[in-house]
């Protein structure tokens, strides 16, 4: 008879163990949700330093390329990306940079001779950024 009324609760503790389930389920339920916007945050911020790095490795290019302009050099065609090559592994991923230079005289309104076009394509991870800017020989 004894265990039996120790097992039995008392009646101010009826539902004591529903109110932790609840308890413990929302605190869980926050927990995941924490989690997965933490992850989401990472992702994005992931996403957002692989941008910045693409867009100054775009910059890089076209500044080269200008001063190489600048300086004299005729130049015309493809060119392979002239800055450091670390620049290229960033993060554990591979940069691929495509530029092109030629003439701007196939721009609609454009009369002046001495314009190039400078087009930079920079490829990472099935994204890409690309520039085109003008530059005068």
């Amino acid at each position: 008879m004894n265990d039996q009324k120790s097992i039995r609760f008392r009646h101010d503790e009826a539902g004591f163990l529903l109110l932790d389930a609840i308890a413990i389920a929302i605190f869980l339920s926050m927990t995941a949700a924490a989690l997965g916007l933490y992850q989401h945050s990472a992702r994005i911020r992931r996403d957002t330093e692989l941008k910045t790095s693409a867009i100054y490795i775009a910059q890089t290019q076209i500044s080269n390329l200008k001063s190489r302009i600048a300086s004299g050099e005729n130049l015309a065609g493809d060119f392979e990306y002239l800055g450091e090559s670390e620049d290229l592994n960033r993060h554990g991923i591979i940069f691929k940079v495509e530029s092109r230079v030629e003439s701007a005289t196939n721009l609609p309104d454009q009369i002046e001779e001495s314009l190039l076009r400078i087009e930079v394509k920079v490829e990472y991870e099935n994204q890409n950024v690309e520039f085109e800017t003008l530059a005068r020989k």
